[in-house]
């Protein structure tokens, strides 16, 4: 009976997409060229998914997104609470890197109040040794799970962590960061570095004794990708002793969407067109943060991933401002981002493309990334600026980073997510041979993450394509570095609107 109710109110009115889907499979063929039609049904499946939630409240899809998930077999879960001192401790440490930036955050984020960190370690059972703590001598990945810095927890991120601890042959330490927008920047940042603090320094009670950083690796996906790249950054503006490495799975990087694949790859990629939407609710409410805003300098207007392709445009607003001994109007955009106000969204612990220092100085780092997914430019182009590879230029002020990143042609937004997908699986393998490889333990049998800087493109097959030699299009390079200097929320909303979308603001 309950199947046949999960199937009259699940599958039957996606029918006409299903069966869309296949017709257009075999008459026009896949939106890319690696898809199968098991994969072209799953990724409209879950675009349409993603597209009903603008019927929900965040706090509706934020509870959805935070009931138990299954553990896949063969793991053990152990739960944990980070004591609220471990905040704090990252909080006093955080505080002059964003001094600089207070009036742009535009909230008292040292007020907030909040309940702990929590999380779970996830360990594979072969390596816990009958041993009921995660006191074990075995490498660490401390993961922050992605959702747009808004809706998704750890639970949502169970078969991940589990498949990277297993090819890690780690234990995967995740937590859930507090999250938009009841929580906005740099509240991600302050519990990601709390959370580093914690595993390097625990309290006597904690079931483990202190990690060293040269065996702990930072991992992420999506927004949580950007956020360990974030916290990178922060680790190596504060002089911390730095993790052993990176692992960042389609990183958002760039907040403000100035990059082409945006645009040019919406047809292949799951993420919302014009970005999430939500029904108005208390959450939405921005003024109940501690400290409301009562300025609006005159910063920087960017782009968005909020809106859906339904929604008006952004309410623009009208201020009056003093230039020169004058009065003048001037037109400022309302807030478009979930995670921070426009103002703040070039900050580089926000979008970490804008870094001063180009992400060089950081631990060795591995991208993994979509080739036909809507974040694949920023990827490309962190991966180019840390290692200092051409075009990109050299920041002597510290040294290149260590970089491999493979592209998988055809692929969308956190395609590790796709189970049955044999680049996902070669994807894992590939990861789990990087934290072995910078933790000193196992080295990779293909001798990858030995060079500075290491580019391969894998086929649907999982077929690798060395690139690493190929010259990357300077012409190419320019317009990036272009567009990045001019993140430019008017000129966002009018490439928009040459791909249909229209956007507002919240």
């Amino acid at each position: 009976m309950n199947k046949a109710k999960m199937i009259f109110k699940e599958v039957i009115p996606r029918t006409p997409l299903i069966v869309g889907t296949i017709v257009k499979h075999y008459t026009r063929g896949p939106p890319a060229e690696e898809w199968t039609l098991k994969q072209h049904l799953t990724v409209n499946l879950v675009k349409d998914l993603v597209g009903k939630m603008r019927n929900y409240t965040v706090e509706d899809i934020q509870k959805i997104n935070q009931r138990p998930t299954p553990l896949p077999p063969g793991f053990k879960s152990i739960p944990f609470t980070i004591p609220s001192e471990y905040r704090e401790r990252a909080l006093e440490k955080l505080a002059p890197l964003l001094e600089p930036f207070k009036t742009e955050i535009g909230w008292d984020w040292q007020q907030d109040q909040c309940d702990p960190i929590t999380g779970e370690w996830i360990i594979p059972e072969d390596l816990m040794n009958d041993q009921d703590t995660p006191d074990i001598d075995i490498p660490t990945l401390l993961y922050f799970p992605g959702g747009a810095y808004h809706i998704c927890s750890i639970q949502t991120h169970r078969f991940l962590t589990s498949r990277a601890a297993k090819h890690g042959k780690c234990k995967t330490f995740a937590i859930n960061y507090r999250l938009a927008p009841q929580h906005p920047f740099p509240a991600a940042v302050i519990d990601s570095l709390a959370a580093y603090l914690y595993l390097t320094d625990p309290p006597a009670d904690a079931g483990f004794n202190a990690i060293d950083v040269s065996k702990i690796v930072m991992g992420g996906d999506s927004a949580g990708g950007g956020l360990v790249m974030a916290t990178a950054l922060a680790i190596r503006d504060l002089q911390l002793p730095a993790p052993a490495g990176v692992v960042a799975l389609s990183p958002w990087l760039d907040l403000t969407h100035s990059l082409p694949s945006i645009f040019n790859s919406i047809d292949t990629d799951y993420l919302p067109k014009a970005g999430f939407d939500y029904l108005d609710s208390p959450a939405l409410d921005f003024s109940k943060l501690p400290q409301e805003r009562t300025t609006f300098p005159d910063a920087l207007d960017i782009a968005s991933e909020n809106p859906t392709d339904t929604a008006q445009e952004p309410e623009i607003i009208t201020k009056t401002e003093t230039i020169n001994d004058q009065v003048v109007e001037k037109k400022h955009v309302k807030r478009i981002q979930l995670y921070a106000p426009n103002e703040a969204l070039m900050v580089p612990y926000v979008s970490p493309v804008f870094d001063p220092l180009g992400l060089q100085g950081l631990p060795p780092l591995l991208i993994e990334s979509g080739g036909a997914e809507r974040l694949h430019d920023e990827a490309v182009y962190a991966a180019h600026s840390a290692s200092q590879q051409a075009p990109a230029t050299a920041m002597n002020a510290c040294q290149p980073t260590k970089v491999t990143i493979n592209v998988y042609e055809g692929q969308p937004h956190v395609f590790q997510m796709f189970v049955d997908l044999q680049v996902s699986k070669q994807s894992f393998e590939t990861i789990g041979s990087f934290i072995q490889h910078v933790t000193g333990g196992e080295q990779d049998a293909q001798h990858r993450f030995e060079k500075q800087f290491e580019r391969f493109s894998i086929n649907g097959k999982g077929q690798s394509v060395d690139l690493t030699a190929t010259e990357f299009s300077t012409e190419t390079w320019a317009e990036w570095k272009k567009l990045l200097a001019n993140p430019s929320v008017e000129q966002r909303m009018e490439e928009a609107k040459q791909y249909g979308i229209k956007v507002k603001g919240v």
